[in-house]
């Protein structure tokens, strides 16, 4: 009985652009 949760294309596109945008926004904090 396997409950692997296979996220959509839309799910995963939407968590990488979130990722990209707290690492863009971790840099600049860290450059100030």
């Amino acid at each position: 009985m396997e409950s692997v949760f296979f996220p959509s294309a839309h799910e995963v596109e939407k968590a990488a652009i979130g990722e990209v945008f707290l690492t863009e926004l971790w840099r600049t904090k860290m450059v100030e």
